[in-house]
């Protein structure tokens, strides 16, 4: 039998990986409310916050926002650092309109909070939990399989 046959009951390499996990994007709003989320690595989670455009994004200093908005006097395109140690330590970090845009008074002074989970049954997971006026929309991929 040449290397290429492959005899029952045996896996080839190229089939003893595991199938790829396939993910699809998705969208809630939350008003007063909570979602978990599993993180995935080189997945952003997009948030929409008033009329301002946010990124959850994270490099080699640790985690942080990505804030957009191009409404007329509310324009802003700016980084702003999560304390990346006081979220992995399970603090529950709280942001509104000063961290965010000062300009867009849609954003509530504590409009969404984030806080990690590192052990328990909710381990390796984030938590966006909505406090606002307006309301927080969330886009995220979420596993299919």
């Amino acid at each position: 039998m040449n290397n290429q046959e492959q005899q029952p009951g045996n896996i080839s390499p190229e089939n003893s990986q595991s199938p790829e996990k396939e993910y699809v994007d998705k969208q809630k709003f939350l008003h007063k409310n909570a979602l978990i989320l599993e993180v995935i690595k080189n997945t952003d989670i997009k948030l929409l916050v008033g009329h301002t455009k946010i990124e959850l994004l994270s490099d080699d200093e640790g985690g942080f926002f990505k804030v957009t908005c191009d409404k007329p006097g509310q324009e802003i395109d700016t980084i702003v650092r999560i304390d990346s140690e006081a979220l992995i330590n399970g603090q529950e970090l709280v942001f509104g309109r000063d961290d965010i845009n000062p300009n867009d008074m849609t954003i509530s002074r504590e409009h969404f909070s984030l806080k990690y989970f590192d052990q328990g049954d909710l381990e390796g997971q984030f938590k966006i939990e909505d406090s606002s006026t307006n309301g927080t929309t969330v886009k995220y991929k979420k596993q299919v399989n």
